[in-house]
């Protein structure tokens, strides 16, 4: 009874290990793979019988090294996970997110057993969203406008290089922190706050003149012109 009770628990858990979305593999402490859940085949292209006494590192693109250092590395915190690219039987970049935990016998490191997914769709539309990001920084950074981002409590979290130049500040100095308020005269702060005001609610854009403090002290007039940037949740992100 407790044998056939046994022998069915055990089905369980394989029906469930061979099933699950997740790779589920384990490793000897020389890296050999020793196993490997069914679903490897969906991320790697290989089937779990044709990775058995392949090198970890190998399948990696790892140096035996680097390996060696991980693995002195996950005795010391018991648990690690990172992003790596995995090359694919079709010779393909897959990325993959492991979490790899230490197995351990009388305090003696035997082995490894870790999880694997492959956010490849994730990673691209990171790296695309840089790529982006990078482009505008570019665009921004050429750009004879003064540009400045400031979060809906009204702090300057961006200034773009031509706020140096309009404003005549030190390119040492750091406006980020301050306000929009420390950089206009006292004559146009009541217009800087009211249109701030405007702009968060999401108001129609249209350009209004301040009267600007340069580092230096002198004064000079320029022409605004703000609008909202909302999040993903469509709320304020920052006025720009």
């Amino acid at each position: 009874m407790k044998a056939n009770l046994l022998h069915s628990t055990d089905l369980r858990y394989k029906n469930l290990v061979e099933n699950i979305a997740e790779v589920i593999f384990e490793f000897d402490t020389e890296g050999n793979f020793t196993y490997f859940s069914p679903s490897i085949y969906q991320a790697s292209g290989y089937r779990a019988d044709e990775l058995m006494g392949r090198k970890v590192y190998e399948m990696l693109d790892l140096s035996y090294d680097f390996f060696r250092q991980k693995i002195e590395s996950l005795v010391q915190h018991k648990s690690i996970t990172n992003e790596v690219l995995l090359r694919t039987k079709k010779n393909d970049e897959t990325w993959i997110r492991y979490t790899v935990n230490a197995k351990f016998h009388r305090k003696m490191l035997v082995g490894v057993i870790g999880t694997l997914i492959d956010i490849t769709e994730k990673k691209k539309l990171e790296i695309e969203l840089f790529k982006q990001e990078e482009l505008y920084r570019s665009i921004l950074t050429v750009s004879p406008d003064a540009i400045v981002y400031c979060t809906p409590q009204g702090i300057i979290s961006y200034v773009s290089p031509a706020v140096y130049k309009i404003f005549k500040y030190p390119e040492d100095f750091n406006f980020l922190g301050h306000t929009i308020l420390d950089f206009v005269t006292e004559n146009s702060k009541s217009d800087v706050t009211q249109n701030s005001l405007r702009a968060l609610k999401g108001e129609p854009e249209y350009h209004v003149e301040y009267e600007g403090l340069s580092y230096n002290g002198e004064t000079f007039w320029f022409s605004s012109k703000a609008a909202l940037i909302k999040d993903s949740d469509n709320q304020p992100e920052s006025v720009v």
